[in-house]
């Protein structure tokens, strides 16, 4: 029989044995105990934690599969929780209505978009963001001086670490702009860093995920089969939408071309299959982190009484056709004295339903179609963007688009496939937030559903208490 220390915790689909690799991840993570944001994160004492986490390929594979747990689990970045870039980005947009009373006044900030620079779930999101930076840093720099794991452990692992904080550097300057941009664990440097344009923080993002992407696996072996770590084809996935967003067509079109033309990912023809955990759609999801618990997203968004916090707005329901599938399947109905209220149905399990079946999607391939079809507009190719939105459009049960408007211009397609992505990336990781503001169309959308609309909001504010203890990061973003 085993010691009983060696009981075996699941996390992210990587076994851990109590006494051994655990504890190093518990090392690892105990840099960050007390503090409350990245920047004033004091300094460690590095060569304990490169020591003992990073001593062998087993704890440094505990170690990685901890920030896919932080990243979950954090107060304020993913999970789906009320302090989630989901449910953030969405209040932030035109999906919603927001029901709740004045005593939750941080979030009605977010859905008025007048955030203030003291808002606490503001400062969750980049807190949160900055402490898994913090920890793909600390990866980075322990795999540089560990002798004892193979080139190919190091490489898998260290292409995680750099898919990771890509990711949340995509997210960090899409909603605050210039931000700093932190590689090293020096707190020296960083407790006094100036913020980095856009251009270059992007600059970074692409440099991380091209490395990432030859590094990593083309499998989800160091996973167990389950898409709940990166792989090389994640890495190809965030960067078609970064070449997306920074309008590079051509390599947008052939990162999502990468993605679709592998057999491993294929389109759920049902769509009550496309959020399951074994989803055949899915790129990269993330397991909740209380065993045997469905995901956060369906506790915040199903609803079994007259409403008190959020439903969906009666124009983005009746913005489906009737005939569209994703309207019966991904959205719900709640009844009550004749007056219906319509929520997201994406998830259709609450956290703490009898078997685990659904995890929180991150990245999937439906995304990468519509990604395609944009770029092949914008690069003259309209046939080949219409076969892509044609794709999205049968799998929801619409006719095609050759079908009901072969003639169909530049400009209608591209609001076609503007519209699709509202309709079928709707709640998920903000798209439509982050959408409306690439396109150039927050103002004209938001300004009709939102009375005090200014264009300043399309950037959140820096949490004032890290201007307070770092003044290098003035100017605050206009507006605030």
């Amino acid at each position: 029989m085993k010691d009983a220390k060696d009981v075996i915790i699941k996390i992210n689909g990587f076994d851990m044995v109590n006494t051994g690799a655990r504890k190093a991840w518990l090392l690892f993570l105990l840099v960050l105990t007390g503090c409350e944001n990245f920047i004033s994160v004091g300094p460690p004492d590095s060569r304990i934690v490169r020591e003992v986490v990073f001593k062998d390929y087993k704890t440094a594979n505990a170690a990685v599969a901890g920030i896919y747990h932080e990243l979950y689990y954090n107060n304020g970045f993913a999970g789906g929780d009320d302090k989630s870039i989901s449910y953030l980005g969405l209040l932030s947009s035109d999906e919603i209505v927001y029901h709740s009373s004045s005593s939750f006044v941080a979030l009605q900030e977010f859905y008025r978009n007048e955030i203030v620079p003291i808002n606490t779930y503001n400062f969750g999101i980049w807190a949160s963001a900055y402490n898994i930076v913090y920890l793909a840093n600390s990866t980075l720099e322990g795999l540089m001086y560990s002798e004892n794991i193979t080139n190919e452990g190091r490489d898998g692992l260290e292409g995680e670490a750099r898919f990771i904080r890509a990711f949340c550097y995509f997210y960090l300057t899409n909603l605050y702009g210039d931000v700093p941009l932190i590689t090293s664990t020096d707190f020296n440097q960083n407790r006094i860093a100036q913020r980095t344009p856009q251009t270059a923080v992007y600059e970074a993002i692409i440099e991380d995920l091209k490395a990432a992407k030859l590094l990593l696996p083309d499998d989800y072996a160091h996973s167990h089969g389950e898409r709940v770590r990166v792989n090389n084809m994640a890495a190809a996935a965030l960067l078609a939408r970064v070449y997306l967003y920074r309008q590079d067509w051509m390599n947008a079109e052939i990162e999502a071309s990468a993605v679709i033309d592998n057999t491993a990912y294929l389109l759920e023809s049902d769509l009550n299959r496309v959020f399951l955990k074994d989803s055949r759609e899915a790129v990269w999801q993330l397991m909740p982190t209380t065993p045997n618990a469905n995901t956060n997203e369906g506790a915040r968004f199903i609803i079994n009484a007259v409403p008190v916090v959020l439903s969906l707005t009666a124009d983005f329901v009746d913005s489906f056709d009737e005939q569209d599938a994703r309207k019966s399947h991904w959205i719900g109905i709640f009844n009550s004295q004749n007056e219906d209220f319509h929520y997201p149905y994406k998830y259709k399990l609450s956290p703490s339903s009898a078997s685990q079946n659904e995890y929180s999607m991150v990245l999937r391939l439906a995304e990468q179609y519509l990604i395609r079809a944009e770029a092949s507009v914008h690069r003259d190719n309209l046939s080949a963007a219409i076969t892509d939105v044609d794709i999205v459009r049968n799998r929801a049960g619409l006719q095609s688009i050759l079908e009901i408007n072969p003639e169909i211009t530049e400009t209608e397609l591209l609001l076609e496939i503007e519209h699709q992505r509202r309709l079928e990336l709707f709640t998920e990781w903000g798209h439509r937030w982050l959408d409306l503001k690439r396109t150039g169309r927050a103002g004209a959308i938001l300004s009709q559903v939102k009375p005090r609309w200014d264009e300043q909001a399309m950037l959140y504010p820096i949490p004032e208490s890290e201007i307070i203890n770092n003044p290098n990061l003035k100017p605050q973003n206009p507006g605030y």
